[in-house]
């Protein structure tokens, strides 16, 4: 119990990382379509990856490592910033693409319209939709609200509207596809 009292601030840390984790990253992949996310995931998380990187080896080296051999401290800090970096990119990048997202979604700065060819449609709500700008296949889940899917058929070609926000990565505006006229 008195193990429980002295680490409840790193307990309520791990639920708030768990609630964050479960609620707001699904939630923003809602609003991208597939490959506007791979493109934000690899040229974006490499910088962050850097950034965590050299602000660990600062911070250990500077505040938590308190031995007096320089060797020994410049090799905790090391092994301690290489640790970081896993952590990094096994929980914590997910994390940080979500928040990415959502301030993209924060400001909006022009709309764009692409064109698409329908590919096939299922009763379950999926899609099959091809950029014409750039041959991109992707297929969509519940992108498509009910009346939508409704008027496309396979063979159709649409224009869907998106939003461009503060990282200039497109966006649909109500997380659903909206057809435009």
């Amino acid at each position: 119990m008195e193990r429980l009292k002295r680490n409840w601030k790193w307990l309520v840390g791990l639920g708030i990382f768990l609630l964050i984790y479960k609620t707001l990253i699904p939630y923003q992949y809602n609003y991208y379509l597939e490959r506007d996310l791979i493109d934000f995931e690899l040229t974006d998380t490499l910088i962050i990856i850097g950034i965590v990187f050299l602000i660990s080896l600062f911070v250990f080296y500077r505040f938590l490592s308190i031995e007096n051999d320089i060797a020994l401290r410049i090799m905790k800090t090391f092994a301690f910033s290489v640790f970081m970096g896993i952590v990094y990119v096994i929980w914590i990048q997910s994390i940080i693409i979500a928040s990415g997202l959502f301030l993209n979604r924060m400001t909006n700065t022009e709309k764009i319209s692409e064109r698409f060819e329908i590919t096939y449609v299922m009763k379950n709500g999926e899609v099959g939709i091809r950029s014409l700008e750039d041959q991109y296949f992707e297929r969509t889940e519940n992108k498509f609200t009910e009346s939508e899917l409704n008027k496309i058929k396979e063979g159709d070609t649409i224009k869907i509207d998106f939003q461009t926000g503060f990282f200039g990565k497109k966006y649909l505006n109500s997380g659903k596809i909206n057809i435009a006229e």
